[in-house]
């Protein structure tokens, strides 16, 4: 009898505790979205199983785990911040004989594949504009002696996924302005891909033109 009262005596203090920890449980006002290939692939998200689409978590780093038996897992940290969507697009590589030609035998799972590659390097794209004030700057046109300079981003160089900086220029110094106004605007150029007259060419050898 004692036992029960005391159960009964503690009841609404369980319930208050329980509310307070709800009410202060950070919103889950982020997304992460997932795109996977093959479509069968487990997805967690910090060890709670997750799906394809859209999922609802709390600002700060999550891990996310995408695996198939046949397959390499991937994992990857996410930080993300309030009110933001965070796009995750993965292609599972096979690691066994038997998946080895996964793709070539799905063709679904092919074209998802080569949708998700797409899609990732999209975002990587917008991502890099969003943090980049240089990128947020440009097209700009500087006068020169011999006509006009253009600086404008496009398309990344092979073996990246920032978006490189496209510069025309219609001399050699001209070229040597359109670098010099980027380090008087406080960037680096070493530090980027360049892109002179439709060609990529090395740094180095420009900038010591």
């Amino acid at each position: 009898m004692l036992r029960k009262l005391l159960f009964l005596c503690c009841l609404p203090l369980l319930f208050l505790v329980g509310y307070a920890a709800v009410r202060h449980a950070p919103p889950r006002n982020s997304v992460i979205t997932v795109e996977v290939a093959p479509k069968s692939a487990k997805i967690t998200i910090d060890g709670k199983k997750a799906g394809v689409g859209n999922n609802k978590v709390f600002a700060g780093k999550h891990t996310v785990k995408i695996s198939k038996e046949g397959f390499s897992q991937q994992a990857q940290t996410i930080t993300t911040q309030a009110e933001q969507t965070v796009y995750l697009g993965t292609a599972l590589s096979s690691n066994s004989p038997k998946t080895q030609n996964w793709y070539k035998e799905n063709p679904d799972d092919q074209k998802l594949s080569e949708g998700i590659s797409s899609h990732q390097s999209d975002y990587d794209s917008q991502t890099a504009v969003q943090s980049n004030t240089l990128l947020q700057q440009l097209p700009i046109s500087i006068g020169g002696a011999f006509g006009t300079t253009t600086i404008g981003s496009g398309i990344p160089v092979q073996g990246s996924n920032q978006p490189a900086i496209y510069i025309s220029a219609p001399t050699a110094t001209d070229r040597q302005s359109a670098l010099a106004w980027m380090r008087n605007n406080g960037y680096n150029p070493a530090t980027m891909d360049i892109v002179f007259n439709g060609s990529v060419t090395s740094f180095e050898a420009q900038d010591g033109e």
